[in-house]
């Protein structure tokens, strides 16, 4: 019956979405034109994106971006090129850097009509004609690493290291914007992640110990601001705060090229939040389920009546509980920055962070019996602690310190440099469940320490160049990238009580505690790449390279032994993309990776170190920009492959040997869309095909990849009012679909698919009572319908389940 009427609300709502943007389109189609109306168009804001190129093709596309008729005699703009314009801008401010030093003026020669003509020699040419001034739109445009106003970003760093178009890059992005956290209220970035196309990001559901994503079927690296952090071994390290994040990027496929060692899947590159030359102030307060409580401020904005120096300040904390009883999940989190630019050309901005976390450990292992499987003797609490709530327990400090340096020099040639400092500090105490006993209620279980130090310095220097070689245009950069890292580690562990599901009982005493880890790992990579953007009319031509060196060690303390592994590799990439004037962008690409294995063959192999794991994908795809509304729509089929891959050793079954192999073949459709000033969507579908093609266990070649479902499927809409009695009225929607997979390589543990709604209302109270003009209020309840979802299982004693439903209330201030 729930389910029943829960499919009738979302039809109901479905429909009255597309009620209301009939009457939108059908309200726009009907407006009178008038001369009025053709100097709103010129002072209205509109998304441009037009390369350099010949000023004939840039005309063309300024008219369809602005939806204005724009006419000229064809000899007057022959031969002649532009510098292109890219940003929000106004329609005028951005012909006028059109034609910047074309020698030709406009004029509005009709309400949506423009007319191109020769620039006067004298003054008191024809009436209406603009003079051309020096106009710089920069501020107006969107950049790769700054705000986006909606769920559409249009320009991306993280493919290509440059301020890039989405549009332009050959390969998959997906761009999860500030303003899309904050309507989802996102806690995590695992949560931020629920409606990005090939990826999964709720395999654990919520967990206080780390975010747990795979990318086209692989664990990704996360990286802040183009810089690796760091996670130590099962990811045990840093953990993001979304709140403090501008954007979340998901670069899916080999990324070695950019960014070195990376497993062939993708990454996850977080953009800081970060000084702006406006004034802007938030504050919020937020409650919700199981007693969470947090609040938070973003204060950003100009220090210097000049604005040289600008500065930023980002803080949050939390005190709550977790759907797991006696787990909680405390945070406190301050991020300042600072950002000085003493003139045009030079820029240092300093950015810093401080994180302390306090949890208990929510990450449960259940029987399948009584989750998966019927239990005779009953279903297991999904909120049941499995540990010990006395012991169990997670403790996070971690602290950031870094600098973006960029200077152009007057050829035109710009030098950047981007360093940080990341030390982490966790440890966790958790008692896990090892099987269940025949009477089909009590759990055999473990406990376990882990306490890591991870330190990393990183630092990534790159000089840009555009280039124009005859009809030929190159945006060049070159940069060497060099990381150093150390992880130490002090583990143990010891034998804990039985656990009666149905009746249980805390705080018996365990066994004794033996450490049984101490080591230090240390890692070192040097890397030098080189990529050139090569555009021709509308052929844009990406070619990279990088080689690198890495150096690992080890050292076991308790072993009493040492091991050490020094690899290179050459990486690289080759994508061509085709821009069509009406906003298509077919591409085709082809790109590597490669990723050291720390590991040994067994002393009857010689006992020699593994090679990297190599990864290399085919992807084709088609974009596309609309020019008659603010979206960006992606398809891509993409055909991957890991080689090198540890598989167990038929001679030795305590070693391995890398004759394994991998392949993953795939589509997926990703649309973010503005598509009114009320209404937008984020629409995704993945299909992946995932295979063990060689492995020496018979048992898994030919199946799945765990935790990878092959069908996925998500659809968030939201509709806020602009008239009448609801105009303070915003409401969104979201339909998540989790297709069936496998938690085992030789995939006998099948969770099975899954559908989840969520929901968000909001409220701005400064348009009911305009004295507090700028306050809001929303409410958000994810898995709407508290579906109970069995997210994986790996084996019979440990089944994970997802997130029961959980409601929030945030108040919100902004001036």
């Amino acid at each position: 019956m729930g389910q029943a009427n829960g499919a009738r609300a979302l039809r109901r709502v479905r429909n009255g979405v597309f009620i209301a943007l009939g009457v939108v389109s059908a309200s726009v189609a009907s407006m009178a034109v008038t001369t009025r109306a053709a100097h709103a168009q010129s002072q209205q804001h509109v998304a441009f994106d037009i390369p350099a190129g010949p000023l004939s093709g840039a005309l063309a596309a300024f008219g369809r971006q602005a939806g204005l008729q724009v006419t000229y005699l064809p000899e007057i703009v022959s031969d002649k090129r532009t510098g292109g314009v890219s940003g929000n801008a106004a329609p005028r401010d951005a012909l006028d850097r059109l034609l910047q030093g074309s020698g030709l003026s406009y004029r509005f020669s009709g309400a949506r009509t423009i007319t191109i003509e020769r620039l006067p020699s004298a003054a008191g040419g024809p009436q209406g004609a603009i003079p051309l001034d020096r106009i710089d739109v920069r501020g107006l445009g969107e950049s790769a690493w700054g705000p986006v106003s909606g769920v559409v970003a249009k320009r991306s760093a993280s493919a290509t290291k440059t301020d890039t178009p989405l549009l332009e890059v050959p390969q998959s992005v997906t761009v999860i914007t500030a303003d899309q956290v904050a309507r989802q209220a996102a806690e995590s970035v695992g949560e931020t992640l629920h409606y990005a196309a090939g990826t999964r990001g709720d395999i654990y559901g919520y967990s206080t110990q780390r975010d747990y994503v795979r990318v086209r079927g692989f664990s990704p690296n996360y990286y802040l601001d183009g810089l690796i952090l760091p996670y130590g071994i099962t990811a045990q390290g840093g953990k993001s705060e979304p709140y403090g994040l501008e954007r979340i990027e998901v670069l899916r496929g080999p990324s070695s090229v950019m960014f070195g060692q990376n497993p062939p899947g993708g990454i996850i590159n977080m953009v800081s939040k970060r000084p702006i030359d406006e004034a802007r102030r938030e504050v919020f307060i937020r409650g919700g389920s199981h007693g969470r409580v947090q609040g938070g401020f973003d204060l950003t904005g100009p220090i210097t009546a000049d604005k040289t120096l600008q500065y930023r300040v980002v803080g949050m904390a939390r005190n709550g509980g977790t759907d797991t009883r006696h787990a909680d999940d405390d945070r406190y989190y301050f991020a300042p920055s600072l950002s000085w630019r003493p003139s045009e050309s030079t820029s240092l901005t300093v950015l810093a962070q401080v994180q302390r976390d306090r949890a208990g450990i929510n990450e449960n292992y259940f029987p399948a019996l009584g989750t998966l499987y019927r239990n005779p003797l009953g279903k297991v609490s999904t909120r049941l602690h499995l540990g010990e709530p006395g012991s169990d327990k997670l403790k996070r400090d971690q602290f950031f310190i870094g600098y973006e340096f960029s200077h152009r020099f007057d050829n035109g040639v710009t030098f950047k440099q981007n360093a940080r400092y990341a030390y982490v500090d966790v440890y966790t105490a958790t008692t896990f469940t090892l099987g269940i006993q025949p009477d089909n209620r009590t759990l055999n279980r473990s406990f376990s320490v882990i306490n890591r130090k991870l330190k990393y310095l990183t630092v990534d220097s790159q000089v840009l160049a555009d280039v124009e070689m005859g009809p030929l245009t190159h945006r060049v950069i070159a940069g060497l990238d060099w990381r150093r890292g150390s992880e130490r580690a002090l583990n143990g562990g010891a034998t804990a009580p039985d656990l009666d599901i149905f009746n249980p009982v805390y705080g018996r005493p365990f066994g004794p505690f033996v450490y049984d880890q101490k080591y230090v790992e240390r890692a070192w990579q040097v890397g030098f790449y080189a990529q050139d953007q090569i555009r021709f009319d509308r052929w844009l031509l990406t070619l990279g390279g990088r080689f690198d060196w890495a150096d690992t060690t080890r050292k076991d303390y308790l072993a009493s032994s040492a091991s050490t592994v020094k690899d290179h590799a050459f990486t690289g990439r080759v994508g061509l993309t085709y821009l069509f004037d009406n906003g298509l962008a077919p591409y085709v690409s082809y790109s590597t990776s490669f990723e050291p294995v720390l590991a040994s063959a067994s002393p009857a192999r010689g006992g020699t170190l593994f090679k990297p794991t190599t990864g290399r994908q085919f992807e084709v795809g088609l974009k596309y920009q609309p020019t008659w509304f603010n979206g960006l729509f992606t398809a891509a089929y993409f055909d991957l492959a890991q080689r090198n891959v540890s598989t167990t050793d038929p001679q030795d079954v305590r070693y391995s040997v890398q004759t394994g192999a991998v392949r993953v073949r795939g589509i997926e459709l990703e649309a973010h869309a503005n598509i009114t000033a009320g209404l937008s969507l984020i629409g995704a579908y993945t299909y992946i095909d995932t295979e063990i093609t060689k492995t020496n266990n018979p048992a898994e070649r030919g199946r799945r990849l765990p935790s990878i479902p092959k069908h996925q499927a998500s659809l968030w809409a939201q509709y806020a009012f602009q008239e009448g009695p609801l105009s303070s009225l915003t409401l969104g929607g979201g339909v998540r679909y989790v297709g069936a997979s496998y938690g085992d390589a030789a995939n006998l543990w099948r969770a099975p698919s899954y559908t989840l709604f969520d929901a968000s209302l909001g409220i701005d109270l400064g348009r009911i009572w305009p004295e507090v003009t700028g306050a809001s209020f929303q409410l958000n309840a994810n898995n709407l319908f508290d579906k109970k979802t069995v997210n994986i299982c790996f084996y019979d004693a440990a089944c994970v389940l997802g997130q029961r439903r959980t409601v929030s209330a945030t108040l919100k201030y902004r001036w």
